[in-house]
């Protein structure tokens, strides 16, 4: 069992799509809306594919592109894997 707070709550779903499902979120500490992520696969290789993507995004500037925030692996019934 994971003893870290759940941080986000999940608002409603934006997209399912076959790789992942995207929903709007509240991230709980300060009430910020945020889109949340979660692949239906649980491979290594896409987990790692995503925390790559998560790592390049972080560098990234620009108008049209969303700021990545944050990256971790949780269950979409919101328990810590």
């Amino acid at each position: 069992m994971s003893s870290k707070p759940i941080r986000y709550s999940l608002v409603r779903r934006l997209h399912a799509g076959a790789c992942s499902n995207v929903y709007l979120a509240r991230q709980a500490d300060i009430q910020r809306e945020v889109v949340l992520k979660f692949l239906h696969c649980e491979e290594q290789r896409a987990m790692k594919r995503v925390r790559s993507e998560y790592l390049s995004l972080t560098q990234l500037r620009h108008p049209n592109n969303v700021q990545s925030i944050d990256v971790g692996y949780a269950r979409e019934d919101g328990k810590a894997k």
